[in-house]
């Protein structure tokens, strides 16, 4: 059962080997850890505006890099159980309170993850 839902932020963290974040993570069953599509939408999307940045004459090495993180995160996010944004979650998400009353856009979802299916 999913007892932790990583947000973007924690992602990136443990996708960069940050000592604390890798840390506590090592302490945890991988069963026990997930991750939204909504993460996945935010790490891809990140990718995708890098690569059109790089898209410009002159800017090989940046482009084969924006390629090269592109697949590591494709990568990444298959080794989690990734949760569906359901109609649950975009209610209160988005349009109500979550649970914990939390107005922070990025650390909603988490707050909502008996809503995530």
């Amino acid at each position: 059962m999913t007892q932790y839902i990583l947000d973007t932020d924690h992602i990136t963290l443990l996708q960069h080997s940050n000592p604390l974040i890798l840390q506590r993570f090592e302490t945890l069953h991988t069963s026990d850890v997930a991750i939204t599509v909504i993460n996945v939408e935010e790490l891809i999307q990140g990718w995708f505006n890098a690569i059109r940045q790089a898209s410009q004459p002159g800017q090989k090495q940046r482009l084969t890099w924006a390629y090269v993180g592109l697949r590591s995160a494709v990568k990444f996010v298959n080794d989690f159980l990734v949760l569906d944004f359901t109609e649950s979650a975009c209610e209160q998400a988005i349009f109500g309170a979550a649970p914990s009353g939390n107005t922070n856009w990025d650390t909603r979802f988490a707050d909502c993850v008996h809503c995530f299916g």
